[in-house]
């Protein structure tokens, strides 16, 4: 799989249209944060309709270092300690960006569906 926007299937009420994740999986670098803003990531609009993201699934069973995610308009931080998964909703301002830091291989699905907060640790 490729970093970007990807269809779901989902039988919960999306905020728009059918339900999209984000997929972001990679192998970061301690001190080297990603920031993705969610209005020019490729096919960003469908159907005319932004993707608004409202819950994020973090996966940092291969991490080496805290997974930290930060929606970067309200400073609201999601953390996930190494070796764990977390899953939890967050508030979705207009027009979003997020910053990723961590160690080690991480993947993070942010999704404009519902999400059940869940965390393994």
């Amino acid at each position: 799989m490729s970093d970007g926007l990807q269809s779901l299937i989902n039988y919960m009420i999306p905020a728009v249209g059918t339900p999209r994740g984000y997929l972001f999986s990679e192998t970061l670098v301690a001190g080297t944060p990603k920031t993705i803003d969610f209005i020019s990531v490729q096919g960003g609009y469908w159907a005319g309709q932004p993707f608004r993201p409202s819950g994020v699934y973090m996966d940092n069973t291969q991490g080496t270092a805290d997974l930290k995610v930060v929606i970067n308009e309200m400073s609201y931080q999601m953390i996930c300690p190494a070796g764990e998964t977390l899953n939890l909703p967050f508030p979705a301002p207009l027009d979003l960006t997020a910053t990723i830091t961590g160690e080690g291989r991480v993947t993070v699905v942010f999704v404009d569906v519902p999400v059940q907060p869940y965390r393994s640790f």
